[in-house]
């Protein structure tokens, strides 16, 4: 606007504003011309900072970006999935025999937790190694639960280990790991986890 109002200016003739005035008009002109030339100057630097600014905050995007997709990939190879649904339960520490929560410090190998098929009830078992010798797979045995006591099934002890586990916070000996299979479920609410008492039959040959 200054531009074109001295434009304006140095146009009316010298004969009729004077010599003196008209000079200075034209140098009005000439400093509002370079005045404006700076501020396109000004203007164009202004963009290419802002222009740079743009391209420097769009890597700076892509590069958190890129850190979020990656510890979104290392958080999903932490997860462990279970195959099938079911009720989740927890292991007991092997040498303390507490049971694992949320912050306890675990060793490779070890079984955290298992998830159990809600349609198909296997009692675990441990039989000291001084009486697994007189026990046999496939004997039917006698199931009492101690949540509920006056409920009583039988079952099948379907698999008997062959190598004894020793567990420390039961004392010095070690015990065979036996599965039972259930013939039918007690009445009343059953829960994996429950404790029970098993009866198994003993051959008289090796009693």
């Amino acid at each position: 606007v200054e531009q074109d109002v001295a434009a304006m200016e140095a146009d009316v003739p010298a004969e009729f504003v004077g010599e003196l005035e008209h000079a200075e008009n034209q140098l009005a002109l000439e400093r509002a011309e370079n005045l404006t030339v700076q501020y396109g100057k000004a203007v164009e630097d202004i963009r290419e900072k802002l222009a740079e600014r743009e391209r420097t905050l769009k890597l700076d995007r892509n590069l958190k970006l890129q850190r979020i997709e990656r510890a979104e990939n290392m958080l999903t190879s932490f997860e462990i999935r279970a195959s099938q649904p079911g009720f989740m339960i927890y292991g007991s520490h092997p040498w303390m025999g507490n049971k694992f929560s949320t912050g306890d410090t675990v060793n490779t190998g070890w079984e955290i937790a298992r998830v159990a098929d809600d349609g198909t009830v296997l009692v675990i078992a441990w039989i000291n190694e001084v009486d697994a010798p007189r026990v046999e797979a496939g004997s039917e045995v006698l199931v009492r639960f101690d949540a509920l006591p006056d409920a009583e099934v039988t079952g099948v002890l379907e698999l008997l280990g062959t190598a004894p586990e020793e567990k420390a916070d039961w004392g010095r000996a070690a015990y065979h790991r036996a599965e039972i299979r259930l013939r039918r479920l007690p009445e009343g609410v059953l829960l994996p986890g429950m404790s029970a008492l098993i009866e198994v039959p003993v051959s008289e040959d090796n009693a």
